[in-house]
């Protein structure tokens, strides 16, 4: 019973959600969401060539932005993808779960999903 009610959780992105395609020198974040001990944390998108000679590659680093209470700001590297130019990207942060101590966030690149 919990799968198939995380499964369509899955499926409906945040009210935040982002949608992009894949280019040089895009930075694209989420809305900051909170949770009940005052962290505020976003989902980051860097996007630009990969560099690698003659291969017309796009590369996407996804990283999360964390700001604590106290304003101290931390940034955590998640995944890196380097695919074709121009695919479709689109991400967002569904919301927290253990009491707020763990963030759901989703991205979507050419159908294929990640989850965090």
């Amino acid at each position: 019973m919990i799968l198939p009610m995380f499964l369509i959780a899955l499926s409906m992105p945040g009210q935040t959600s982002q949608s992009i395609a894949c280019s040089n020198f895009l930075d694209q974040i989420t809305g900051v969401h909170s949770n009940t001990g005052g962290l505020r944390i976003a989902l980051r998108v860097h996007a630009a060539d990969d560099h690698n000679k003659e291969s017309h590659l796009c590369q996407t680093d996804y990283s999360i932005v964390i700001a604590q209470g106290n304003g101290i700001s931390t940034k955590r590297d998640l995944e890196s993808i380097d695919d074709s130019w121009g695919r479709s990207v689109k991400f967002w942060i569904d919301g927290f779960a253990l009491q707020g101590r763990r963030l759901i966030a989703t991205i979507v690149e050419q159908g294929e999903f990640l989850t965090f």
